[in-house]
């Protein structure tokens, strides 16, 4: 779908670079030429373009026509997991606790990866949102892990902030660190949302930019994952399916589960499979090797 999308993009781009190509010819066609050759062998060349015209016309309402149908497809495909997803999940994360940390997508993004974990059985722990000014904000990552007792104000590197994501991955799997996440919301470092004090082995990191500028995958995801990781925790990265900018790619960089899909019903699945210890990147992308958990087509229901 997105690579037909493209497609008819560039057919408009070739449509429009014609019709600029006949308003440069008409120019040359002066009023009261004397030279009919020269004017005959323009009006051909436009008549050849006009057809050229047609032609594309034709074929990005055809491809339209594949896109809608592909659409459709894919609207059906999503009643059906969606139809699915309780049954499936029912039960996969009894009695777990997971934390969500989001640094980047939308809220509605958080909102669906939470639901489908309670659907499973698990607690959302806590949901803790990394905002910009933690990447880009130096002199109050400097003066927040000053006021942690983490390092002097006037450090000049990207020491502060792995300070600073180390005492977030300490209050994440070991629980408390109610008194660390409020210091660093008055610093707008972070926001939090239903933190119970309670430690976990699971993280979700709902990651994914809307742009080049606001992506900080490498500099606050990357080393929170390895964080993480050496605290021996199990965790998947996770994205909609349309985000601008992938994180991914970085993710699975790093050795973890992924899904790339997060919006739709079946990257939900994916992920409360994903949590249960299934490993692999599920979605739709190029980064992804299933649709759907291994797991799930052994299974009986």
């Amino acid at each position: 779908m997105i690579d037909l999308r493209h497609h008819i993009y560039s057919l408009v781009a070739v449509f429009l670079a014609l019709a600029l190509g006949i308003m440069i010819g008409a120019c040359f066609i002066a009023p009261g030429a004397s030279d009919s050759r020269s004017v005959e062998r323009r009006r051909m060349e436009i008549s050849r373009l006009e057809k050229t015209f047609d032609s594309l016309r034709a074929e990005i309402a055809e491809k339209q026509d594949g896109i809608s149908a592909l659409q459709s497809e894919l609207d059906n495909t999503e009643q059906v997991c969606r139809g699915l997803l309780p049954s499936v999940v029912r039960w996969r994360l009894s009695r777990r606790s997971v934390a969500i940390i989001q640094t980047g997508g939308s809220d509605e993004v958080v909102v669906a990866a939470r639901t489908v974990i309670e659907q499973a059985g698990a607690t959302v722990s806590s949901s803790i949102r990394l905002q910009d000014k933690l990447a880009t904000d130096a002199r109050k990552v400097a003066e927040a892990a000053a006021k942690l007792g983490l390092g002097p104000p006037e450090m000049d590197s990207t020491a502060p902030v792995k300070m600073i994501l180390t005492a977030i991955a300490d209050a994440v799997t070991h629980g408390g660190g109610a008194e660390t996440l409020s210091t660093l919301e008055d610093y707008d470092l972070v926001s939090c949302s239903g933190a119970d004090g309670r430690g976990c082995k699971l993280v979700v990191i709902v990651g994914g930019a809307q742009s080049s500028k606001t992506n900080h995958t490498e500099l606050l995801d990357a080393a929170f994952i390895d964080l993480l990781k050496e605290r021996r925790v199990e965790v998947v990265g996770c994205e909609a399916f349309n985000t601008p900018v992938s994180s991914v790619g970085v993710y699975a960089g790093k050795g973890i589960s992924t899904v790339d899909n997060i919006d739709k019903a079946a990257g939900q699945i994916g992920l409360v499979y994903a949590l249960s210890g299934e490993r692999g990147h599920f979605g739709w992308k190029q980064t992804a090797d299933r649709s759907l958990p291994k797991t799930l087509e052994r299974t009986s229901y």
